[in-house]
C-alpha cells in the first residue's frame, strides 16, 4: 500500500493485556530506492494517537437474608470443561474475602484481578450503609472482558449451614 506525505491514515489493532511483559507495535516499512529491490526499514518519527478501549463484565452476586452461615461459589470453567469452586465463603463476607475466593480462577485467564464492590440494600431495594435496614447484599464483581467469550458461563452455589438465598448473575456477551 502506498502512503501519501501528510495524509492521515486509519490503522486498528487488538490486543489483550493479561498482565506481564505484554506490549503491541505497528510499523510501516519504507522503501528505500537508492539501490533497485532493496528494502529497508528507517526511523521515522510519526504521530500516533492511540484510544485503549477497554470492556468489562460484571458477574452479580445476590444474597437475600445474610447469616452467618457459609456457602460455595463454583464456576464453570469454559476453557476447561469442568467446575471450579471457591474455598468455603461466609455470606456476611467482605469485599476482600470475595476477592481472595475468587482471584484463583480468574487468575487462570491472566486477569491480575477482579475488583468487588459490595452494597448494602434495604427493603424498598435501595443502597443503605446501616447495616441494621440491611435486606439484600449485592456483590458486583467486574474484570475485563475477554475479546471472544465471558469468563465464566455458569456457577454453582453450595449452602453450607446457611439459610440465605444466594443468587448469581452471569456476564453476558455484551459486558454486562
Amino acid at each position: 500500500m502506498e502512503l501519501t506525505e501528510g495524509e492521515l491514515y486509519y490503522l486498528e489493532a487488538m490486543h489483550i493485556e493479561g498482565g506481564g511483559e505484554d506490549h503491541m507495535t505497528i510499523s510501516v516499512e519504507i522503501e528505500q530506492t537508492a539501490i533497485p529491490d532493496h528494502h529497508q526499514g528507517r526511523k521515522e518519527i510519526q504521530e500516533l494517537k492511540m484510544v485503549p478501549l477497554t470492556e468489562y463484565e460484571k458477574t452479580v452476586v445476590e444474597i437475600t437474608g445474610a447469616d452467618d452461615g457459609q456457602f460455595l461459589l463454583t464456576y464453570f470453567h469454559p476453557g476447561q470443561d469442568t467446575y471450579v469452586p471457591t474455598a468455603p465463603l461466609k455470606v456476611k463476607c467482605t469485599t476482600a474475602e470475595m476477592w481472595h475466593a475468587v482471584q484463583p480462577y480468574y487468575a487462570w485467564w491472566g486477569v491480575q484481578g477482579p475488583s468487588i464492590t459490595l452494597e448494602l440494600l434495604d427493603a424498598d431495594g435501595e443502597v443503605t450503609e446501616d447495616a441494621s435496614e440491611e435486606v439484600k447484599r449485592r456483590y458486583t464483581i467486574t474484570v475485563p472482558k475477554l475479546i471472544n467469550s465471558a469468563t465464566s458461563t455458569g456457577y454453582l452455589v453450595t449452602p453450607l449451614a446457611t439459610q440465605a438465598e444466594i443468587t448469581v448473575h452471569l456476564p453476558d456477551d455484551e459486558g454486562g
